[in-house]
C-alpha cells in the first residue's frame, strides 16, 4: 500500500510539474504578446498628422459635393466646383496611399529657394514669421522668380520649391482680363502656407472691381520679406461690409469717404493669412486672403484699443477663382506685451454686454482672453467649420500698469522699415488698375448704377451669445470638434469653389458692359 501510494504521488507530482511548465510557457507567451501590444500602443503613430489632415479633407470634400448639387454650382460655376472637387480627391487619394504605406519618412529633399522656413508656430499652430529659404541663406534678398516660371511645373518644381505650392487662376470673363493684363505667364496667384506676422500697418487703397482692402505691413528685420514690406489684402465684401463694431464702422466710413489717413497712423499690427505670390502683378509677395488682423486703433495706455477680426476662409480677389479655407476652428491672436508693463486689465464686459464683439454665426461665443505677463494677451476664438463662412469682428480695450519710474514709449517702425513702407508701390497697368480707371471715368449716375448692381446683400453681425458654462469652456464649444494643429504639422489651406465671388464677378461684368453700352474702350467685342 505504501508503494502504491508512492507511485500515485509520483504520477501526480509528474503531472503537476508538466502542468506548471505548460502554465509557465503560456504565461510567458501571454506576457510577450501583451508586452508587444503595449509597445505598439505606446509607439507614436507616424501617420497621426496625416490622418487628421485626411479627416479634414474628407469633410471639406463632402461640403464641396453638397455645393455641387446646390444652386451655388449651377451654370458656369459648375466647372469651378468640379475642378475643386477633383483637386481634393487627388489630395485624399495621395494621403490614403501614404497612410497605407505606413507614412515612411522617405527621401528628404534639400530646401529650395522658394521653400518657407520658420522657427516656431503661433498660438493657432500656424508658422510664425516664415521667410523664404533663399532669404535665410542669402542675406535677406529675394529669390528670383523668373527661372521658376520657365521650369516644368513652374514653382511646383523641386528646384524652386519642395512644398508643392498651388495656383489659383481666374476663369471666364476674369480670365480674359487677367490674361491680357498679366506681367508674367501666370495670370493669377501661387500659394504656399498660412503664416503669422507682426509689424506696422499702412493703408494702401480700396479696389473697385474686386472690393479688396489693401494694406502694407512693415516687418522687423528678422521677420522680413524683401524690402521689409508685404502687401495684405482681404475682400471687404466678405468682411468689413458686414462689420458693425465701433472702430470697424468708423474705418469703413472713412474708406468710403477717402479719409483714412487719420485712422491708420502706422499702428502695430498682427496678421495671419495665406502666403503667396501675385504673379498677375509681377509675382510680388502678399498675404491674401487675410484670415485674422489685429491693429492698435488707440495707443492710449489707460484705454488701449485693439481692433480685430477673425475668420477661416476667403478669396484672393479679381484674378482668382477659389475660396481658400483654413481647416482650423480654434484661432488665436496674440497682442504684444508693452515694454516695462507689470500688469494689464481687460476693460471689456465679460459677457459682451457692451457689444464690442459681434459675429455672423450663432455658434460663436465671446472670445477667451488669457494674459501672459511679459509675453502678451492671447485672444482665442472658436469658429464653426470654414465652409460655414463665419467671422467675428470687434475690439478689445486694455488698461496697462507700469513699474514705478518707468515710462512707455510707443514702438515705432525702424527707419528702414518706415522708408520701405513709404516706397511700397503696386505695379502699374494691372487688370485692377485698368478696370478701376474704367469705373472712375464713368459719369456719376452710371458709376452709381454699377456699384448698386455689384453690391452684395449686407448681413450685419449680431451680438455674440455668452456661454452659460462657468468657467468658460476650454473644450469644444461648437457642434464640430475644435481643430488645433500639433506643433509638428502646420496647417494646410484647402481650395474650394467660391460661388459667391463668381456671382459677384458676373454682376460686375454685366454692369460694366451696360455702363459702356457694350463697347468698353480698348476691349472691342469683350462684352459679346
Amino acid at each position: 500500500m505504501a508503494l502504491t501510494v508512492s507511485v500515485e504521488e509520483t504520477k501526480c507530482s509528474s503531472a503537476s510539474a508538466i502542468l506548471h511548465y505548460l502554465f509557465s510557457v503560456f504565461a510567458l507567451a501571454f506576457l510577450l504578446v501583451t508586452s508587444s501590444a503595449i509597445s505598439r500602443a505606446q509607439k507614436p503613430d507616424p501617420c497621426a498628422s496625416e490622418r487628421e489632415l485626411l479627416a479634414d479633407q474628407e469633410l471639406q470634400l463632402q461640403d464641396a459635393l453638397n455645393a455641387l448639387s446646390s444652386q451655388n454650382c449651377k451654370g458656369l460655376l459648375r466647372t469651378v466646383c468640379q475642378a475643386s472637387i477633383d483637386a481634393i480627391n487627388q489630395q485624399i487619394a495621395g494621403d490614403q496611399k501614404y497612410i497605407k504605406q505606413g507614412c515612411p519618412p522617405g527621401k528628404v529633399l534639400p530646401l529650395a529657394p522658394f521653400d518657407l522656413v520658420w522657427n516656431e508656430l503661433d498660438d493657432s499652430g500656424v508658422p510664425l514669421a516664415p521667410v523664404w529659404n533663399w532669404q535665410k541663406t542669402n542675406g535677406g534678398t529675394n529669390p528670383g522668380y523668373k527661372t521658376c516660371l520657365k521650369a516644368p511645373g513652374k514653382f511646383d518644381n523641386s528646384e524652386c520649391s519642395t512644398q508643392n505650392p498651388t495656383e489659383d487662376l481666374p476663369t471666364g470673363w476674369n480670365g480674359t482680363w487677367c490674361g491680357d493684363g498679366a506681367s508674367t505667364s501666370i495670370d493669377g496667384h501661387v500659394n504656399w502656407l498660412p503664416g503669422t506676422y507682426s509689424g506696422w500697418l499702412a493703408w494702401s487703397d480700396h479696389s473697385s472691381n474686386d472690393d479688396d482692402y489693401n494694406f502694407v505691413l512693415g516687418i522687423s528685420a528678422e521677420e522680413a520679406f524683401v524690402a521689409s514690406t508685404v502687401l495684405l489684402e482681404f475682400d471687404s465684401d466678405e468682411t468689413i461690409d458686414h462689420f458693425a463694431t465701433p472702430w470697424w464702422s468708423k474705418f469703413h466710413k472713412a474708406v468710403d469717404n477717402g479719409d483714412v489717413a487719420d485712422l491708420i497712423l502706422t499702428p502695430q499690427a498682427v496678421v495671419t493669412g495665406l502666403i503667396g505670390l501675385d504673379c498677375e502683378h509681377g509675382c510680388g509677395e502678399e498675404i491674401h486672403p487675410v484670415y485674422s488682423l489685429a491693429l492698435e486703433a488707440d495707443p492710449n495706455l489707460l484705454n488701449n484699443v485693439w481692433a480685430m477680426f477673425v475668420r477661416n476662409w476667403g478669396d484672393e480677389g479679381y484674378c482668382s477663382s477659389t475660396d481658400h479655407q483654413l481647416p482650423l476652428t480654434a484661432m488665436s491672436i496674440r497682442i504684444p506685451w508693452k515694454l516695462h508693463a507689470t500688469a494689464v486689465k481687460i476693460l471689456n464686459a465679460p459677457d459682451d454686454s457692451d457689444q464690442l464683439f459681434l459675429t455672423s454665426d450663432h455658434e460663436v461665443v465671446v472670445p477667451e482672453v488669457t494674459t501672459i505677463v511679459g509675453k502678451g494677451i492671447v485672444v482665442r476664438f472658436v469658429l464653426p467649420w470654414s465652409s460655414v463662412h463665419a467671422s467675428v469682428n470687434g475690439e478689445i480695450h486694455l488698461q496697462w500698469t507700469f513699474a514705478n519710474g518707468t515710462n512707455f514709449t510707443r514702438v515705432e517702425p525702424p527707419a528702414p522699415v518706415r522708408a520701405a513702407m513709404a516706397a511700397h508701390r503696386e505695379p502699374k497697368g494691372s487688370t485692377e488698375d485698368i478696370q478701376n480707371a474704367l469705373f472712375d471715368r464713368l459719369p456719376a449716375a452710371r458709376k452709381a448704377a454699377v456699384a448698386a448692381a455689384v453690391a452684395s446683400p449686407v448681413r450685419p453681425h449680431n451680438l455674440v451669445p455668452r456661454s452659460n458654462s462657468v468657467p468658460r469652456p476650454q473644450g469644444p464649444i461648437v457642434a464640430h470638434p475644435v481643430i488645433v494643429r500639433p506643433a509638428a504639422s502646420p496647417v494646410k489651406v484647402i481650395a474650394l469653389p467660391a460661388p459667391a465671388k463668381a456671382q459677384r464677378d458676373e454682376r460686375w461684368h454685366v454692369a460694366l458692359c451696360a455702363a459702356y453700352d457694350n463697347n468698353i474702350p480698348g476691349k472691342p467685342g469683350i462684352c459679346k
